[in-house]
């Protein structure tokens, strides 16, 4: 027959071992985790309200847990005159800490009743003109960037998806456990000393009881804490989820309003060349700003002039006259040097235009080098588009215009028949041509006599 203890000592262990009222809180938590459910309740609902409420103010604002909680929680003028913004986002951007910025829905612009506005006398057709040839190359490369980017955010929010959706389920299959815990716990917590007193054979064993029960608590405790850090990595998870999301969706948007600023573009270009083609007062305009181009011209090479080496090798041009390498294969010369009349209007030229004989079977068509001579500038010039200027010594220069590409870099010694960069229609009103000036001494020579066709 089991020893029965003292009364006195049973009084005085309950009253040394009876838990205070916040010490299930201190240990593991809520302090009314099993006020409403018992050992089996796992319901999902049940007994986690206030550990999931701690954890929030652990971590964060309480936020709804795996689905708990509320559902649903200028006119074309003034847009040329404006400089391009710079590449809203690098294509290679790191997606870990990209923050994609809200795009800026452009200004309608409506591309018909504003290009008449050129003929007003302080406008500038071949400002126009640059401005609208630059745009679509520079937003072009901008589009470009923005749709590889939106690939490499489209596949990465996949992956993270595919992530996510997996800790989500681990989060609620430990989510299960820990109530199963807590409601556990809670019994434990709420069962008397005295029915541990009464059943223990002696101190030794009664201590034994309480030692486990504490042991169990602190184990439960250390899974509770676990619990929380993996809602905290769950939400930081989702935030960056959201984030990710958030940059594809506006990443995508910057795109079509790209797409849109490049469509009005091009309306504006083409609405521009049939006005200077097809009505006089357009091309006289126009014919007009093309004469002061001699002047553009000619300070260019002036300024190129006194960067030339003095010791560079002097090379035979004049030598060659009848003789030089045609810029285009198989070409002919479409705008003659000199005094050209078209639509009633009569302009001096300072170059001349030449045009393949046959479309080139891939497309682009060929600028090659008149002569030797070293690359002297590259670059954009109002009226003629992307340009190069070669120097072949003794004051003689030669430009070509309206390029699409330039393949050679500055100050790079070229030989005759050498390939320059691609034919193209930059700034050029009546399609793809190349336009070719002779220079000795900064005034224009005629150059169609120095080929040879």
């Amino acid at each position: 027959m089991a020893r029965r203890l003292p009364l006195v000592f049973l009084v005085c262990a309950s009253a040394f071992y009876a838990p205070s009222p916040g010490q299930v809180r201190a240990d593991v938590g809520p302090d009314d985790a099993v006020e409403d459910g018992g050992a089996g309740d796992t319901s999902p609902g049940g007994n986690t309200k206030d550990l999931d409420a701690e954890s929030a103010a652990d971590t964060g604002p309480s936020e709804p847990l795996l689905g708990e909680g509320e559902e649903g929680e200028p006119d074309a003028l003034e847009a040329l005159e404006t400089e391009l913004p710079p590449l809203p986002v690098a294509a290679d951007a790191d997606l870990d800490e990209l923050e994609v910025a809200e795009p800026v829905a452009p200004a309608p612009r409506t591309p018909e009743r504003d290009i008449r506005r050129l003929l007003r006398p302080e406008a500038s057709i071949l400002q126009a003109r640059n401005r609208l040839d630059r745009n679509l190359m520079e937003r072009g490369q901008v589009l470009v960037a923005q749709q590889t980017l939106e690939r490499r955010l489209t596949v990465d929010l996949a992956e993270k998806t595919e992530r996510f959706a997996e800790s989500s389920a681990a989060l609620e299959a430990e989510r299960q456990r820990v109530r199963v815990r807590l409601a556990l716990l809670g019994r434990s917590r709420s069962t008397p000393v005295l029915s541990d007193l009464l059943r223990a054979t002696g101190f030794g064993a009664f201590e034994t009881i309480r030692n486990a029960r504490e042991v169990l608590a602190h184990a439960d405790k250390l899974r509770i804490e676990a619990y929380r850090q993996q809602l905290f990595r769950w939400r930081t998870q989702e935030a960056d989820l959201e984030r990710r999301g958030r940059n594809l969706e506006r990443t995508r948007r910057a795109i079509t309003y790209l797409e849109q600023e490049l469509s009005w573009d091009r309306e504006e270009r083409t609405a521009l060349e049939a006005a200077v083609v097809r009505e006089p007062e357009f091309y006289a305009a126009y014919a007009h700003e093309v004469e002061k181009l001699d002047e553009v011209v000619a300070a260019k090479l002036a300024e190129l002039a006194a960067l030339v080496p003095a010791d560079r090798r002097r090379m035979f041009f004049e030598e060659t006259l009848g003789g030089l390498a045609a810029p285009i294969r198989n070409s002919d010369v479409a705008g003659r040097f000199g005094t050209r009349a078209y639509k009633g209007t009569t302009s001096k030229w300072r170059g001349a235009h030449f045009i393949p004989l046959r479309p080139p079977k891939e497309g682009k068509t060929e600028v090659r080098a008149i002569y030797w001579g070293w690359v002297a500038w590259t670059g954009w010039i109002q009226g003629l588009g992307q340009v190069i200027i070669l120097d072949h010594t003794m004051g003689y220069w030669s430009l070509y215009g309206h390029l699409s590409r330039i393949d050679v870099p500055l100050g790079e010694k070229v030989k005759s028949g050498l390939s320059l960069g691609m034919m193209g229609a930059t700034e050029s009103f009546f399609g793809e041509r190349l336009y070719l000036e002779l220079r000795k001494g900064g005034v224009a020579i005629d150059p169609v006599p120095w080929i040879r066709f």
